[in-house]
């Protein structure tokens, strides 16, 4: 029988052990499986226009609301650069923003990014937006749809970028435990550059979820 001294040394030796395994486990978990192998998956699938492999790394809900964040940031940016002194340009302007977000609301689905991940125009997804939702509003508040160009926009460059992998960089660093920002910086322009957030969703498996468009260098 143990006398109470070793019973004692034995439950500190096991708190210690308990307290080693919680702070290395994760270390080891990030070596084992890094995002950027789920990252390298993804990018492959997409090269391969393989639908199903490509939605299993992606939380298709969550970026879904992140191209919709990002495209109607893009139209707000756009927007402050006008002037609205008058009542009628601020009642426009907010036209303007309700027709956009409406617009990006009906573009962007868990189902299309899937599409446009996979090589779909977002002009493609856009028509049906409007046909489906019958959002009008953006054409009747300008006659140029420029409030269509910039919801489209900063969505095209991303795309756009992602089909030309060797004219970036992909700078990554760990936001939190359970969070990897992937940074898609072009090596030769000063055009935009974009955030891509990693959330880790399994064991093995780390899934693409929010877009950012990361400001311009100066």
């Amino acid at each position: 029988m143990l006398s109470p001294r070793n019973q004692l040394f034995i439950a500190l030796g096991a708190i210690v052990s308990l307290v080693i395994v919680i702070c290395v486990l994760p270390s080891i978990g990030k070596a084992w499986w890094p995002p950027r192998q789920s990252f390298s998956a993804l990018k492959l699938a997409v090269q391969r226009r393989d639908r199903e492999t490509v939605a299993s790394y992606v939380d298709a809900q969550a970026l879904a609301e992140s191209f919709r964040r990002c495209a109607v940031e893009s139209m707000k940016r756009e927007m402050a650069k006008q002037k609205a002194d008058e009542f009628t340009d601020r009642v426009a302007t907010t036209l303007t923003e309700q027709a956009a977000i409406a617009l990006a609301d009906a573009t962007y689905t868990s189902d299309s990014v899937i599409s446009m991940l996979c090589g779909q125009d977002p002009k493609d997804a856009m028509k049906r937006g409007v046909e489906n939702y019958i959002v009008k509003g953006v054409d009747t508040v300008t006659k140029d749809g420029s409030e269509r160009a910039q919801v489209y926009t900063p969505i095209r460059k991303f795309l756009d970028g992602w089909a030309r992998p060797d004219d970036f960089d992909y700078p990554g660093e760990y936001e939190s435990a359970d969070r990897y920002l992937i940074t898609m910086k072009p090596r030769r322009t000063n055009d935009l550059a974009f955030g891509l957030v990693f959330i880790q969703a399994g064991t093995t498996t780390w899934k693409f979820s929010e877009l950012r468009v990361l400001p311009q260098s100066p």
